[in-house]
């Protein structure tokens, strides 16, 4: 079951008190022990499930970060592929040809050089 806030909420302290007044049971007065320790519970339980909600979120973002971000390759080994054994004079050579510098295949060229050629 996937976590949401509503689910917090279904689960929660107000939802149990909610529910016992739709059945007509008085609820307890606030300095009674039962109260505290149900206030106590229930709080504890938002907590718990609320950081597990966050946690979640937070690695489903970060996942997706790790895929659609500006850092993902978009054509892994597509110089290898094309030119076998890399070096920089091979990668200049090539990119000196292209005409069209704003294919995957020329940024991927000019990132080498960036990177290993400096």
């Amino acid at each position: 079951m996937k976590l949401t806030l509503s689910n917090i909420l279904i689960e929660s302290l107000w939802a149990n008190i909610n529910a016992k007044k739709k059945r007509g049971e008085k609820s307890s007065h606030k300095n009674s022990k039962a109260y505290k320790k149900a206030v106590k519970s229930g709080n504890k339980l938002e907590k718990s499930k609320l950081k597990e909600i966050i946690l979640e979120i937070l690695y489903e973002f970060e996942v997706d970060e790790q895929a659609k971000g500006p850092h993902a390759p978009v054509k892994p080994g597509i110089l290898k592929k094309r030119l076998g054994t890399l070096s920089c004079s091979k990668v200049r050579k090539e990119r000196s040809k292209l005409k069209d510098k704003g294919t995957h295949y020329a940024k991927a060229l000019q990132r080498y050089l960036n990177y290993h050629c400096g």
